[in-house]
């Protein structure tokens, strides 16, 4: 579990700077650290890469990371943008007419 650090923006920050923060924003304000702006920017060239037909394994090599990651990164694309996928689902596209090419009905996903 993560654990947030609060600190009160009058304590750290020059006064001036606090009054021009309150022109944008009141209450709670996330400020990302540096890590999150470097993971941010590692998610999009994943994204982008995976559109430009790269194979998992390939981006993984550009990027200097594990494929794991970049499978991690690609799921929870999905999932936010309401996608999602399970092994054991298996889409069959049929001609017109709901049959196979040999006139025979495609077997079912689960086997």
């Amino acid at each position: 579990m993560r654990s947030w650090n609060y600190v009160h923006a009058e304590q750290v920050l020059p006064a001036r700077l606090v009054k021009e923060i309150r022109q944008y924003a009141t209450g709670l304000l996330y400020i990302p650290t540096e890590t999150a702006h470097v993971r941010q920017r590692t998610a999009l060239r994943i994204r982008a890469l995976k559109e430009q037909g790269f194979r998992n394994c390939e981006i993984a090599r550009i990027l200097g990371i594990t494929p794991r990651h970049v499978c991690g990164v690609l799921r929870r694309f999905q999932e936010a943008r309401g996608i999602t996928t399970s092994p054991h689902t298996h889409a069959v596209e049929l001609p017109q007419g709901g049959q196979s090419d040999g006139g025979e009905t495609p077997p079912s996903p689960r086997g």
